[in-house]
């Protein structure tokens, strides 16, 4: 079967459709493109001076399936099922129309793959759950971290462009690299099964974990998303799963947990409010004041008399 590698655009890679803002001279290192039948493989090593998106669409009936893996660096991807921030050494698995996305001033090297439904039928089977999910036409998607073993292989493949018989040698890498890839999907398939299948208990500890990250360290919380890489989960899923949990955002965790101990310590010391303000991470004491007597109904020096009353 024939084997082609396309001209170095990147905008042949993503069909040069559907693409928001522009890469340029400046947004790309390299990028290669390999077509074989039912896979196309492409490598990217990407620096953007700008943040800018591309979509991938990998079919209208979500037939296709794509592969990618980060080697290096940080992108984002948006889809049906939420934005994950790609971190080196993990793997981005979907269908259906991906947004990929770098942020300004950010690089990543990339390897990835799409596979048409015949030869996913070949290497998976006709009975595998995920060719069930293409075939119902179900979007979906898997984010986890791939082994040093399966890392080693993507590295040998990345590599391998530069070399007199880069078509055939990448064909092969590629086959080598879907083997090991698919084993370790299934088990990562089976796990999110099993949390599945206790959707709310696996939400609640997510959501738990949050939570005490966010008590130990809410004088300088970390941002969403960093919240959501020690989690283990996209940003918009785990403020979802967080208000679920809580009943509010995450944003209105941090500051009515901050008021609540503010007024522990109204209570139970005899600090001064503007202490007491600053150890709760405020330094304006009128936001403060007013905060305190929003949530609580009193001023913090009306709190302080009705306790010397008592």
């Amino acid at each position: 079967m024939p084997v082609k590698i396309a001209g170095e655009a990147l905008l042949q890679l993503f069909g040069g459709r559907n693409h928001q803002g522009s890469w340029n001279k400046e947004g790309v290192g390299e990028s290669r493109f390999v077509e074989y039948d039912q896979l196309e493989v492409y490598k990217l090593t990407v620096y953007s001076s700008f943040a800018v998106e591309h979509i991938r669409d990998f079919g209208p009936s979500f037939k296709s399936l794509g592969i990618s893996f980060n080697l290096g660096g940080e992108q984002y991807y948006k889809s049906a099922q939420g934005e994950v921030y790609q971190q080196p050494n993990s793997c981005f698995i979907g269908n259906g129309n991906v947004v990929l996305g770098v942020e300004e001033s950010k690089w990543f090297r990339q390897v990835g793959f799409r596979i048409g439904p015949r030869l996913l039928e070949e290497i998976l089977g006709a009975h595998h759950p995920l060719l069930q999910k293409i075939n119902n036409d179900e979007a979906f998607s898997y984010h986890f971290e791939y082994s040093p073993e399966l890392g080693n292989s993507l590295e040998k493949m990345f590599r391998a462009w530069g070399s007199p018989l880069s078509k055939f040698e990448t064909i092969g890498l590629a086959f080598e690299v879907l083997s090991k890839y698919f084993l370790e999907l299934n088990q990562v398939m089976g796990h999110q099964e099993k949390n599945e299948a206790g959707n709310n208990s696996y939400h609640e500890e997510v959501a738990d974990l949050a939570r005490k990250i966010l008590e130990e360290n809410y004088l300088n919380p970390p941002s969403q998303e960093e919240l959501s890489i020690h989690c283990s989960m996209s940003p918009s899923n785990l403020r979802k799963v967080f208000k679920a949990r809580f009943g509010i955002s995450i944003y209105q965790y941090i500051k009515q947990y901050r008021l609540k101990l503010a007024y522990q310590m109204l209570k139970e010391t005899d600090w001064p409010v503007k202490l007491i303000g600053h150890r709760v991470g405020y330094t304006h004491m009128g936001q403060f004041s007013k905060l305190i007597k929003q949530t609580y109904g009193k001023l913090p020096s009306e709190i302080r008399e009705d306790l010397a009353r008592q």
